[in-house]
């Protein structure tokens, strides 16, 4: 015996889809906010990684700012510890890119959703 749903019940079940398809979209306000704020962090990322790199130069780096900054970049530099050519290391470079270009991506994408 066959268990079919007339068509009241299918166009029911429709409708409550609808209804709450509609309640899981994501406000326009809340995607520009993130935009904003994966900005924002690029930029702090981004200067974070230079002042470090500059201050990696001089011996006046110990400070508390400097040792705290070296601390949080450090993170940043931990997945590229590879990139290393001779006695120089490339691993602020390429976190810079992956900040940038992972970053733009993510903006992108969250764009598409406006």
């Amino acid at each position: 015996m066959k268990n079919t749903k007339n068509p009241q019940q299918i166009s029911h079940c429709q409708n409550k889809i609808k209804q709450y398809s509609s309640l899981m979209t994501i406000p326009p306000e809340l995607i520009a906010f993130a935009i904003r704020f994966i900005r924002v962090m690029m930029q702090l990322l981004y200067w974070a990684i230079m002042i470090d790199i500059l201050l990696s130069w001089f011996a006046g780096s110990r400070t508390k700012f400097g040792l705290y900054l070296h601390q949080i970049t450090q993170r940043l530099y931990a997945p590229f510890q590879w990139a290393r050519l001779g006695g120089l290391g490339f691993a602020p470079i390429f976190a810079l890119l992956v900040i940038q270009y992972g970053g733009l991506w993510l903006i992108r994408q969250l764009s598409a959703m406006l």
